[in-house]
């Protein structure tokens, strides 16, 4: 055959086996065959009879089995294209791999929304911890004021009470002067811890 129909096969269907036969079965007996599968081997396989060709395994792609015959004296025949393709599987197609990247970004999108509204929630939760504290503190200091202003009026008021004791002490006490000219030899101690 000059040109063949390509062949078109799925990615499950990539074991292939390969037999040949000729219309005149007495040249095909004593001929001898070789062949290439280009996209695999690219070099001819050695001369032999068998007329079954075995790919196992094959991976999806293109490729071209190309045959022909050896006679006894050496001289090859025509060579025999038949070209055929395994397809790749669905989830390699062009539409498949699209709908991988919108999957892909819908899924980061989905994440980073996420993990967005998830920030909100613990600054949210954050802020009230933050504002219930606040106003703890605020209390606190204003009963703190409350408490220092108590304390100072009740220092004021000793303050004044000692100040008091102090001039009633002192206008007790008779003036050293007049205690000397009664009492020439004697004298006063008056000494106070504080005020």
């Amino acid at each position: 055959d000059d040109e063949a129909a390509r062949w078109d096969f799925n990615h499950d269907q990539n074991n292939l086996s390969f037999i040949f036969s000729s219309g005149a079965e007495s040249i095909l007996s004593t001929s001898l065959y070789t062949y290439r599968l280009k996209g695999v081997q690219e070099e001819w396989s050695v001369p032999n009879s068998d007329r079954k060709i075995d790919f196992l395994g094959l991976p999806s792609g293109y490729y071209e089995l190309q045959i022909a015959a050896v006679n006894a004296n050496g001289s090859v025949s025509s060579i025999a294209d038949y070209p055929f393709e395994i397809h790749p599987p669905w989830w390699f197609s062009v539409l498949a791999k699209v709908l991988y990247v919108i999957v892909l970004v819908l899924g980061i999108w989905f994440f980073i929304r996420w993990r967005t509204l998830r920030l909100k929630r613990n600054q949210m939760l954050l802020e009230r911890e933050i504002a219930s504290a606040t106003q703890e503190i605020v209390q606190q200091k204003r009963q703190a004021d409350e408490q220092r202003e108590k304390i100072a009026e009740s220092q004021k008021l000793m303050l004044e009470s000692i100040e008091y004791a102090k001039r009633i002490q002192t206008a007790i006490l008779p003036p050293q002067k007049l205690v000397r000219s009664y009492l020439p030899e004697s004298f006063i101690i008056y000494q106070p811890k504080d005020i």
